[in-house]
């Protein structure tokens, strides 16, 4: 699983990813959630949102 975080000029907000698809995302991106990444990188870019992955450690 990986985290992105997605940002455009009137939200910021993160999602998950795991095997290439969204599986969780905040409220205000759920229509995200079962795309692909490929999918996810074309509306960001035609949208002008900016996309960074996070590092964040899973607990064990």
């Amino acid at each position: 699983m990986a985290a992105r975080r997605i940002e455009s000029g009137y939200f910021v907000a993160a999602f998950t990813i795991s095997d290439g698809k969204v599986i969780e995302a905040a409220p205000i991106i759920k229509w995200m959630i079962g795309k692909d990444m490929n999918e996810i990188r074309r509306i960001a870019k035609n949208k002008g949102f900016d996309l960074q992955e996070l590092n964040i450690e899973e607990e064990k």
